[in-house]
């Protein structure tokens, strides 16, 4: 009676016989589901980017987390007042240097015409200087000579006149029958005139030579040191004038580029100003935060924003999104090129379970991207009814039928065990017993999976008991 309770236990508990499946070539469709993030179908952070502004900034309003928007709608503005403080003292400063400019081009101007008339006056007192020695040596240098040379002239005339006058008289005087008292007397005066005109002949011929060898030399230096006097200071006036142009031009120039400058500042602070207001660019709903990659990876999740708190520039502090979504499927690198622009998709949605939504794949990125896992390529998946009741950042899957592979050797999906990057089938050798075999597989359609190497046709693999 034992023995047979003992071999009814023995039975029971006996194990069952291994299940073994054939290797056979066959048709597969393969189908990959990829997990993926929902995102917005267009996008736009909005950031403050003051150009020139370097104050102070302060949110002064902002739209409501989540808020629906329409194009035009204001997102976030900041508080202009110290903004426009700016702007009126850089409206001040243009003024300031037009007023400058208009100086320096009346300076200019001016200057020009004072230069063109001093240069004038110079040429023209070098004229008269060169006239003034060209007629000394043409005209008045001879007529001193001459003036002296004629006075020697008249006093050799006189003096010979004179005489012969004298001997005249002596000769009269001795034919004619005269007192002695009275000759005496005539021929005295002519004698003493004599006399004197001999020194006055005296005193011209020093005259002439003083002329011709001091006065007349003396005369001519003087004029041509005038000329070349009247010659350097044109030189010079026309060196400094050229000096004093580039001058003027300089700062003609300084004040043109210090306008421009201001003119600049104030468009470029006016600009500030309205950038100031950010705006909506297209209809859809607003966000704190950053969205990056389908992901929330600011900190601003939540309607943290405050009117009155200090904002920094270039800082994400708002995303619009439009209220379309897409889902971005994460494709591993061994389905690549098995998911292709066109592929028709389904949409799993984790916030409705049980519901799909159809969609097709609009593009596929060239680039991988490693995030929480191994690196992956982004397939975007547009659906064929959107949907305006879905988030970015919500979690789904995306089920995609591959093209058909033909005459490829098939194995049960659950023969299958894979490890990591390593897959292995229990694979019966001919002896009978079951050994593991790594293998390499293609695409699988959830119910049988594509061995490329590790097996053949024929062999046989041990199924899961």
């Amino acid at each position: 009676m034992l023995n047979l309770i003992a071999l009814a236990l023995l039975a029971t508990q006996a194990e069952p016989e291994e299940v073994r499946h054939t290797v056979r070539r066959g048709a597969l469709t393969p189908v990959h589901t990829l997990p993926a993030l929902l995102q917005p179908a267009r996008e736009v952070e909005l950031k403050l980017r003051p150009d020139h502004f370097q104050g102070e900034l302060r949110l002064a309003a902002v739209a409501a987390h989540g808020r629906e928007v329409k194009a035009g709608d204001v997102l976030l503005a900041v508080d202009p007042k110290p903004l426009q403080k700016q702007i009126a003292a850089a409206e001040h400063e243009t003024r300031l240097s037009k007023a400058q400019l208009a100086k320096a081009e009346a300076d200019a101007q001016l200057g020009a015409q004072a230069d063109a008339l001093e240069r004038a006056q110079a040429e023209r007192a070098v004229a008269d200087a060169e006239t003034e020695l060209k007629t000394f040596d043409e005209v008045t240098g001879k007529h001193l000579i001459q003036q002296a040379e004629l006075s020697v002239k008249m006093s050799e005339d006189s003096l010979q006149d004179q005489t012969e006058e004298l001997d005249q008289l002596l000769k009269m005087y001795k034919s004619e029958d005269l007192t002695n008292a009275t000759a005496e007397i005539v021929v005295r005066r002519a004698r003493r005139t004599v006399e004197r005109i001999k020194v006055h002949l005296q005193m011209a011929q020093e005259e002439l030579r003083v002329t011709k060898d001091v006065r007349h030399p003396q005369e001519r230096v003087k004029r041509v040191h005038d000329l070349e006097g009247d010659r350097q200071r044109l030189a010079s006036l026309k060196v400094a004038q050229a000096l004093s142009a580039v001058q003027r031009e300089v700062e003609l120039a300084k004040a043109r580029a210090a306008l421009a400058e201001d003119e600049e500042t104030l468009a470029r602070l006016k600009a500030d100003l309205e950038a100031m207001t950010l705006r909506a660019p297209f209809d859809g709903r607003v966000f704190h935060g950053q969205l990056e990659q389908g992901q929330w990876t600011s900190p601003r999740v939540s309607p943290q924003l405050v009117v009155g708190e200090k904002l920094q520039p270039g800082q994400v502090y708002l995303t619009l999104c439009a209220k379309e979504v897409v889902a971005r499927a994460d494709v591993p690198e061994p389905d690549y090129f098995a998911v292709d622009a066109g592929m028709t998709a389904v949409v799993r949605l984790a916030a409705a379970p049980g519901k799909t939504s159809p969609g097709r794949i609009v593009s596929k990125s060239i680039v991988s991207v490693a995030e929480s896992g191994p690196p992956a390529f982004h397939a975007r998946v547009e659906l064929d009814a959107p949907r305006n009741d879905l988030f970015p950042g919500m979690k789904a899957k995306v089920v995609i039928r591959g093209r058909e592979r033909r005459d490829v050797l098939l194995v049960p999906s659950e023969a299958v065990q894979v490890t990591g990057d390593t897959a292995v089938v229990q694979l019966v050798s001919k002896d009978g017993k079951a050994a593991p075999k790594e293998v390499v597989l293609g695409g699988s359609d959830g119910r049988l999976t594509e061995v490329c190497e590790g097996l053949s046709e024929g062999d046989a693999v041990v199924l899961p008991k």
